[in-house]
């Protein structure tokens, strides 16, 4: 199935009938009440999502517990650098193995920093450095069998004013350095013959930008239109129960995943809206520039070559603990395939996600997600997974637990992937809370028959020890 270059203006005008009506979404407005009325005749008491729950699981950010950086009441602009700051920013709890944190002195003056910013300048820092050590026995004859991966993490966002009727004004900046230790050249993945990487937290560029964008609510922050470099999974495929290679599923099946197209892998420039007609109900649209890196900044706009998708989704609300769940469907369109390098060589093809997730108790939650993208797009035709992920594990604050298994499908009109093989990726992990500033992790991939029949071995196992620091 094909779409032509009408398809992009198709699909916009779906998502514009879709979310007719969203400027008069005013709580307790005839649209609103409208609105509830059909979602609670269709779906009965189901759905019960609450705007804020709808936020949160749609991935709406708008920094409600962060006062605007330009506002009316005066900031003040003191702290004691050296006053004890035991946990990270916005973490009031943990259940750490070590009673002591060896960092939290080194740490102080960031801390305190960081609290002047979150407080009184509208501004949230995220600051960590994680370093993952990873073996892999089974690899393709001759290939490495190990690679340690450090990355520094520094992300920047401001909450910049909230203007009335119409809502939150938002900044966000990324800086990411990662560094692969001596003796090493490539990621894992590729010496086993998986055309799936096994450390999501490794990256090609040694430093880069992932992240500059401005984004702006309108009508009472029921929809929110943004521009700038951006990770596409952020609005369109994401599970929230597998979506932080530093915490959680080291596997790129399980951490977005392996079977989206060129203009959906990585940062790259975009212009996206969000839309929450009725809590319970959101539509996300998003248009990339394919070609456009992590190392770059925005070049590729204006070459010709797009991505566009669109995903809507229902958040509900189960049982008397109210548990959440999120269930979505996106739908993509592109003119750039996997070795597309200008509008000479496009290809024209479309792509599918579907995810479920679903909380069953506090901190637990079951998911399942696939993909699938025409067969000349992409490496990977599709790729179905399921798993399970628990926070706070034995009641332990901090602590995580997970299980997975996917299966990526090859397409076997790329070049060179003539026989490659479906493969099977099994993974699991418990994470640590070593100390109120550290986490470890322990994690295990399972690789049955890999992609590349280069690897004549018909399993492969990766160990890896992943350290966390938050500052």
């Amino acid at each position: 199935m094909k779409v032509p270059r009408s398809g992009a203006a198709v699909m916009v005008a779906v998502l514009l009938v879709g979310t007719t009506g969203a400027a008069a979404q005013d709580q307790g407005t005839q649209p609103q009440i409208e609105l509830e009325r059909l979602s609670r005749s269709l779906f009965g008491d189901i759905w019960r999502a609450k705007l804020a729950d709808t936020y949160s699981y749609a991935n709406m950010d708008t920094m409600p517990s962060v006062k605007p950086m330009f506002r009316p009441d005066a900031a003040t602009y003191t702290t004691d650098l050296f006053a004890p700051h035991p946990h990270p920013v916005r973490v009031s709890a943990a259940s750490p193995l070590l009673s002591t944190d060896p960092m939290e002195f080194l740490f102080r003056p960031v801390r305190n920093l960081e609290d002047v910013l979150y407080q009184d300048l509208g501004t949230r820092i995220n600051l960590y450095n994680v370093q993952v050590w990873q073996w892999a026995s089974g690899v393709i004859p001759g290939a490495q069998n190990h690679l340690p991966v450090n990355r520094f993490d520094f992300r920047w966002s401001t909450h910049l004013w909230e203007i009335e009727g119409l809502g939150a004004g938002r900044f966000d900046a990324q800086l990411r350095i990662t560094h692969l230790f001596p003796g090493t050249s490539a990621e894992l993945g590729a010496d086993v013959g998986s055309l799936t990487a096994l450390d999501s937290d490794y990256t090609t560029q040694p430093t880069k930008i992932p992240r500059l964008s401005f984004q702006q609510a309108l009508f009472d922050n029921r929809v929110f239109v943004g521009v700038g470099k951006c990770n596409p999974n952020d609005y369109y495929g994401l599970n929230l129960y597998a979506s932080d290679e530093t915490s959680q599923y080291l596997a790129q099946i399980f951490d977005g995943g392996t079977a989206q197209p060129a203009g959906w892998q990585g940062y790259m420039p975009a212009v996206w809206l969000q839309a929450v007609p009725v809590g319970g109900w959101y539509v996300n649209v998003i248009a990339t520039s394919p070609l456009g890196a992590s190392h770059t900044a925005f070049q590729s706009v204006g070459d010709g070559l797009w991505w566009l998708g669109v995903e809507t989704g229902l958040v509900t609300e189960f049982g008397a603990d109210a548990l959440p769940g999120r269930y979505s469907i996106a739908c993509s369109t592109t003119n750039t395939g996997a070795n597309t390098t200008s509008t000479a060589n496009e290809v024209y093809g479309n792509s599918m996600t579907l995810v479920a997730q679903q909380a069953v108790a506090k901190g637990t939650g079951l998911w399942v997600q696939w993909t699938y993208t025409e067969p000349d797009l992409w490496v990977a035709q599709s790729e179905p997974a399921l798993g399970i992920t628990i926070n706070d594990c034995f009641g332990r604050i901090g602590d995580g637990f997970g299980a997975a298994i996917g299966w990526t499908v090859p397409s076997k009109l790329q070049p060179g992937q003539e026989d490659f093989r479906t493969q099977m990726t099994a993974e699991t992990y418990y994470r640590l809370q070593l100390s109120n500033s550290t986490q470890l992790t322990a994690d295990i991939e399972w690789i049955n028959q890999p992609n590349n029949p280069a690897n004549t071995h018909e399993n492969a196992v990766a160990f890896a020890l992943r350290l966390k620091v938050q500052f």
